[in-house]
């Protein structure tokens, strides 16, 4: 139902946004897996998707490191639905922290908070975007990490990520394209 100009929307999302700012940012620099799904790469692939999203949250904003971490965050204990995952699952935070190691091993060297200097990025990149598509005239909206155009304007915001990513010296990103008609 939502549309912008008379057109019908598109969401133009960045995939793992926070994995791959810090795979290409210059103290951490690591290869990102070639996977459709950063998520679910390596040992990661059969663990719970949402519950391995909230764990590379928590390593990037703690003071503690990740293999220093003996138990289940607080961000998943007092959440009752993410509770309810990893109760549901019954596997171990371990398993989970272990993998994640593995998986992304530069999430067990970060200074403390380091996420918010890669979510300052993150959002330069959002706005240097918006504002690239704003110089040609096509209007948007940004939802965190990903940019809401018409349908027919998909690949301007795809260019539009590019090219600012480019601008902070980071690869173009892989993008997901959800089309809402």
């Amino acid at each position: 139902m939502l549309t912008i100009d008379g057109s019908p929307i598109a969401e133009v999302d960045v995939h793992a946004s926070a994995l791959q700012i810090l795979a290409g940012y210059s103290e951490t620099k690591f290869t990102l897996p070639d996977v459709s799904d950063l998520y679910q790469a390596g040992q990661l692939q059969n663990l719970n998707r949402e519950v391995i999203k909230t764990l590379v949250q928590v390593a990037l904003n703690s003071s503690k490191s990740l293999l220093a971490r003996e138990y289940w965050p607080k961000s998943i204990t007092d959440d009752e639905e993410k509770k309810a995952l990893i109760e549901g699952d019954g596997i171990p935070w371990t398993t989970y922290r272990d993998a994640l190691a593995h998986t992304y091993p530069a999430l067990t060297k970060l200074p403390n908070d380091f996420g918010m200097r890669l979510f300052r990025v993150e959002s330069d990149i959002i706005v240097q975007a918006m504002l690239k598509l704003l110089e040609v005239e096509i209007g948007c909206l940004s939802v965190h990490d990903c940019l809401v155009v018409s349908y027919d304007k998909v690949d301007e915001a795809k260019k539009a990520f590019a090219d600012a990513c480019a601008q902070f010296g980071f690869k173009p990103p892989k993008l997901k394209i959800d089309y809402l008609v």
